[in-house]
């Protein structure tokens, strides 16, 4: 069994929007082992969702469908779907419920034609909650194939996939008889790392794929259970240089993690990334905890210079140097690291190691 994706929505179509429910719905499946088929995108006609469905289902037994559940005349997901199955839409007071609870604030919580849309389903659908909206999804199965519906809005859709439509996915027969083992690494070319895997895993019947991540190499190898242990035996010695941390985590999100949690405040004068470092770093969640400006006295005082050879556009420079002053406390250390001049990739490659750097500073 394999799962397919169908996104709707002219705004897809027309590159209005861009289409991150399916982006994310796919990286989660493919992480969890679940065998994906097809992507399809189509606009909000009935007939163009219908003409979707019926190719993807001649070779998928699942598929999940998102966007056209609103409250629109423009929205045609549920009828398209219901005219597919040749199964019609009935009323479900459970969603009725849902809506009236979400309306509850209004002065009248009377149900209009466009939510009274919004509580038709295929008379065997399961329905999915949808905490931050008033349209509910839902799971149908007919003739051994599997539909799941969600909303396009992502702050709907990707808590309704996370939280209720991921159950009814594990219950399938959509695994793969293989293992997906990956490395995200650091500080090497995407032809040098893929150099490297196929020499060591040559004698291995394995299936190797690589993306550019800049400034990491994400590295993939999907081999047979039992060959697992062995591939990562020969590998991760050869690829401990380039790999950050063992959660293969970038190391600005491991930061931004570990800035939420830490007591200590940090000041960064950052001379070199133009802004880069800030833009990672700086949320709701950290902006009380890191400062990228003089101020009063903070418990790590970081100050960082260089990259001028970049800055300057210096074309004939092969390399370009990073000095650090931390200072801690009373104690102040300076360092300089060299960087291989990768023309923009460069600011990328600098801010992520800054990164790392600053991971081991906190305590």
């Amino acid at each position: 069994m394999s799962i397919a994706i169908l996104a709707t929505g002219n705004e897809l179509i027309s590159g209005d929007t861009l289409n991150t429910n399916a982006q994310y719905i796919a990286l989660s499946l493919s992480r969890k082992n679940i065998r994906l088929g097809l992507q399809m995108t189509c606009s909000d006609d009935e007939q163009d969702i219908i003409a979707g469905l019926r190719f993807l289902t001649a070779k998928h037994e699942g598929v999940i469908l998102i966007g056209g559940l609103g409250p629109t005349s423009d929205d045609r997901t549920r009828f398209a779907l219901s005219q597919f199955l040749s199964s019609p839409l009935i009323e479900f007071s459970q969603a009725q419920t849902h809506i009236r609870q979400r309306l509850a604030h209004r002065q009248s919580n009377v149900l209009n034609q466009g939510f009274i849309q919004q509580t038709l389903f295929p008379k065997h659908a399961q329905l999915l909650p949808n905490p931050h909206g008033t349209a509910m999804g839902c799971y149908v199965a007919h003739h051994q194939r599997h539909f799941i519906l969600l909303p396009g809005p992502p702050r709907e859709c990707l808590p309704m996939f996370d939280d209720f439509a991921l159950n009814f996915i594990a219950k399938l027969d959509c695994y793969h008889d293989t293992t997906l083992l990956w490395w995200r690494v650091f500080g090497i070319t995407e032809s040098a790392i893929a150099t490297l895997f196929e020499t060591a895993l040559e004698a291995f019947n394995c299936e190797l794929s690589y993306r550019l991540e800049t400034p990491y190499v994400q590295c993939k190898v999907r081999c047979k259970p039992e060959l697992a242990n062995d591939i990562k035996t020969i590998i991760e010695p050869k690829i401990r240089p380039y790999v950050l941390n063992h959660t293969n985590e970038k190391a600005s999100v491991l930061l931004q993690q570990k800035l939420m949690h830490t007591n200590q405040t940090i000041t960064i004068i950052d001379e070199t990334t133009g802004g880069m470092l800030q833009t990672l770093l700086h949320t709701p969640t950290t902006y009380k905890k890191v400062f990228f400006q003089e101020r009063f006295k903070t418990d790590i005082y970081l100050h960082v210079r260089g990259l001028e050879p970049f800055w300057q556009q210096n074309k004939t420079a092969a390399n370009a140097s990073v000095r650090l002053t931390v200072t801690k406390g009373n104690h102040q250390t300076q360092e300089t690291h060299t960087f291989p001049l990768y023309g923009a990739l460069v600011i990328h490659y600098v801010t992520e190691w800054l990164c790392f750097r600053l991971f081991h500073l906190i305590d």
